[in-house]
């Protein structure tokens, strides 16, 4: 491998433990409780379909960890290697390990006393992100702390991509969650939504408890699918579940498209507002009893200006 690559992964792996370093637990924010009494604005005022799109970044981290100083030493050590191809082949294990891939294949290239840091510091950051779950979200069952904490690791990284976190987020709802640890999950999850995306899968949760059902789950492939039709909406002028789009005629279609499944759709053009579009639906036969369909299990909503879509699966 030449020497510009190898400086290359160099600095990228610098990047990572900049995000890492030195960073103690984060936990905050507020617990949005399912219980909160839901207050709907009812208005239906269009807005211009040159809206400036919602802006989709990566918010506060829900659990940091911290590097230990052996680890730390470990890291550096990869980096000054002298051989090129041992050397990137430890910085790959470095990589893959602080973004908690699975580096079983690298490992092997690390010498004994490394691999041995590398294993011992898993375990200890495993175990301390399902400390700050717990001590978060006391309601969670053990056997939900571990899968949720690593899930709350990667929803802050930029590296990590939607679907990958989504097997993580699916692999979770296997574990039959109960009402409480979805609303965690999705708290949890909602560092890769919009603001107004989080308040219309929030005020959508409570809505469905009121009405004795169980919540849905935020499913990431789906928020990929309602942001394309959002915004295939407010870039063609049309406002419609059928689209002009190639491949994209229906929301099932739109759904295999972004690799998941969907079993219902809502859409709504209006004010820039999570709660607005909520009170739209809700408001509307068709939309509320979409809403209110026992068999949904999943939702993403996916916001483009003053166009959502919402999206739900079984």
């Amino acid at each position: 491998m030449d020497r510009v690559s190898v400086f290359s992964r160099i600095i990228l792996l610098f990047i990572i433990l900049s995000f890492f370093a030195d960073v103690s637990y984060a936990l905050g924010g507020r617990r949005r409780a399912a219980q909160q009494a839901y207050h709907p604005v009812t208005t239906s005022a269009p807005v211009p379909v040159s809206a400036t799109p919602a802006a989709y970044t990566v918010k506060k981290p829900i659990v940091t960890i911290s590097l230990d100083e052996s680890f730390s030493d470990t890291l550096r050590n990869m980096e000054q290697a002298r051989n090129a191809s041992t050397s990137d082949k430890r910085q790959s294990a470095a990589m893959e390990y602080v973004l908690g891939m699975d580096f079983t294949e690298v490992l092997e290239a690390l010498p004994e006393t490394e691999k041995e840091v590398c294993l011992s510091f898993t375990q200890k950051v495993e175990e301390k992100l399902a400390e700050d779950i717990r001590e978060r979200f006391p309601e969670v069952r053990p056997e939900v702390r571990k899968p949720l904490a690593m899930i709350a690791a990667k929803a802050y990284l930029e590296g990590v991509e939607q679907g990958e976190l989504n097997e993580e987020i699916l692999h979770l709802a296997s574990l039959k969650l109960t009402n409480s640890e979805v609303l965690a999950a999705n708290e949890v999850i909602a560092g890769r939504l919009d603001p107004e995306e989080t308040k219309a899968v929030d005020g959508l949760n409570r809505f469905r408890m009121r009405s004795g059902l169980r919540p849905c789950l935020i499913d990431l492939l789906l928020v990929n699918a309602s942001r394309g039709h959002s915004g295939d909406m407010r870039r063609l002028c049309f406002f419609s579940h059928n689209s002009p789009v190639s491949g994209k005629y229906d929301f099932m279609a739109r759904a295999r498209q972004a690799g998941a499944s969907a079993s219902g759709e809502n859409i709504y053009m209006g004010p820039n507002s999570g709660n607005a579009a909520n009170s739209a639906w809700i408001n509307s036969d068709g939309h509320r009893a979409n809403m209110l369909t026992s068999t949904h299990t999943r939702v993403g909503v996916g916001r483009v200006g003053g166009h959502f879509t919402q999206m739900f699966g079984r």
